[in-house]
């Protein structure tokens, strides 16, 4: 398989999240921070946000949760993993999690790479 291009990024990050709510068995924190700014700030009639600063303040919070969660993890993680290969299968999985979750769509893993750690991790996944 050889996918390309944004929409791939996005299927990434939608399996990541899936992948992370069967790890920890809870969503990632930042969804209700969504969940309730979209309760408080969306207006369905007019598909739109109705207070900008609140819009932008919610995603200030949600970058820097994602940040917290994800990419300060994903860094420990990197640089353990280039010092030892054989971490635990739980660690290089939450690597794999944060690979995919990452907050800038150009730094996330491909779908390929993804599917093939999966396979490694996974063996018998089909």
């Amino acid at each position: 398989m050889n996918f390309k291009g944004s929409d791939f990024k996005l299927d990434v990050w939608a399996l990541g999240l899936a992948l992370y709510q069967l790890h920890f068995n809870k969503e990632p924190e930042w969804m209700e921070l969504i969940r309730e700014d979209s309760r408080k700030n969306y207006d369905e009639s007019t598909q739109a946000f109705k207070d900008a600063q609140m819009l932008q303040k919610t995603k200030e919070a949600f970058k820097n949760l994602v940040f917290e969660k994800i990419e300060t993890p994903y860094k420990t993680l990197q640089e353990k993993i280039k010092k030892d290969p054989n971490v635990s299968q739980e660690e290089k999985f939450f690597f794999l999690i944060c690979s995919m979750l990452r907050f800038n769509p150009a730094q996330r893993v491909s779908i390929d790479k993804a599917l093939e750690s999966i396979k490694k991790l996974f063996p018998n996944f089909k």
